[in-house]
């Protein structure tokens, strides 16, 4: 991030999620034990990020939400590559989906969750 300079104004990005479990439940939880409050000591972009789900379903018209990171892969006919569940092979699948939506069109105005 500090690479890019997205600390320089970090309300310009978001996280990407298949979900929101990782940053509405797991990391308040770690931050708590940690003795910080989240919903006051979040700040961006750390209290936004984008549900690839919901904005996977929306984009497509989906009645229903894909099952998950697995189903969006096979319905954008995208092949999983790694390891399901292995964090660094399912945050390059989840960048595979999202850049293939972005090839058809997709823009992530309106889709952030926020804190």
């Amino acid at each position: 991030m500090k690479l890019n300079d997205l600390f320089e104004n970090p309300t310009s990005c978001a996280f990407l999620t298949c979900g929101n479990w990782d940053l509405q439940t797991m990391l308040p939880e770690q931050l708590a034990l940690r003795g910080f409050d989240a919903s006051c000591d979040l700040v961006p972009p750390y209290n936004r990020w984008i549900n690839v789900k919901k904005a996977f379903r929306k984009y497509y018209g989906m009645k229903h939400p894909p099952g998950g990171m697995l189903q969006m892969l096979q319905k954008l006919d995208l092949e999983l590559e790694g390891r399901h569940h292995s964090g660094i092979d399912d945050c390059r699948n989840i960048l595979r989906i999202v850049r293939k939506m972005r090839m058809d069109g997709w823009r992530p105005a309106g889709d952030l969750t926020r804190w």
